[in-house]
């Protein structure tokens, strides 16, 4: 089984944030971008793990990045509860 370093992959968002940073996107955007493109990236991840026969099942991708969301926002939350 061959690991891959995430940070040595490019694709299609890389080309798009490299424009979007030579443009007038405002930070605040870019660095949403990042977080959603890095919970899609994280839950097509898990979904190929848990069910590797059906990893293109769209439902179950769905369903997993809706609950990385929440959690994230959850942990947000908590984290600013407790400052």
């Amino acid at each position: 089984m061959s690991r891959e370093n995430v940070n040595d992959m490019t694709d299609a968002f890389d080309v798009r944030l490299a424009a979007l940073r030579n443009g007038d996107t405002p930070e605040a955007e870019m660095q949403a971008a990042i977080y959603i493109y890095e919970r899609l990236r994280t839950a097509q991840s898990i979904v190929k793990a848990l069910a590797p026969t059906n990893s293109n099942n769209t439902e179950l991708l769905i369903s997993v990045f809706q609950e990385l969301c929440s959690e994230a926002q959850s942990q947000s939350f908590t984290a600013e509860v407790a400052d």
